[in-house]
């Protein structure tokens, strides 16, 4: 079994933080749309309702004699189709905003590798100088305070190793 990378476990860390906020967003938000279609759905129905008398006919005809109610069902199901291509496009939008998302988080992330990764190269280096008996060189590190003392640390223990040599 592969041992994982800093790198790796950054990276995966930030996306699944980013994917699991924007997936519980995106069913939030269909969630809402859904229920303000339906309600805006069953207000249309109310209205066309308040039209038609008890007996179920229009009050209401066109000059070419078709009922009001005919049209009005032709409506309601246009706007239905809509409705379901919004609800498709929104989604969309949610899966393109999750794929920016994602492709920034890899950005960060190899900016994040990158500082993280220095020192511990350097610091690899170094153990691999004193595999092979290079006592003398130093490991030389400006940056982040934890990383610096670390290679502080690790050309204290080199010294020590030096003079216990000599």
């Amino acid at each position: 079994m592969e041992k994982g990378t800093v790198k790796r476990r950054i990276f995966l860390s930030n996306a699944l933080m980013v994917l699991v906020t924007l997936l519980i967003f995106l069913a939030i938000n269909l969630a809402v749309v859904k229920i303000y279609a339906e309600s805006v759905e069953k207000e249309l129905k109310t209205s066309i309702e308040d039209l038609i008398d008890g007996s179920g006919t229009s009050n209401y005809q066109h000059k070419d004699g078709r009922e009001l109610l005919g049209d009005l069902d032709d409506f309601l199901e246009s706007w239905t189709i809509h409705r379901n291509e919004f609800i498709l496009l929104f989604g969309a939008d949610g899966i393109i905003c999750i794929l920016v998302l994602l492709l920034i988080s890899q950005i960060f992330t190899r900016n994040l590798e990158k500082n993280i990764m220095e020192p511990l190269d350097l610091l690899a280096q170094g153990a691999d100088r004193i595999r092979h008996n290079d006592l003398t060189t130093e490991i030389r590190y400006v940056g982040d305070a934890e990383f610096e003392d670390v290679c502080i640390t690790f050309n204290h223990m080199q010294e020590h190793i030096l003079r216990e040599q000599e």
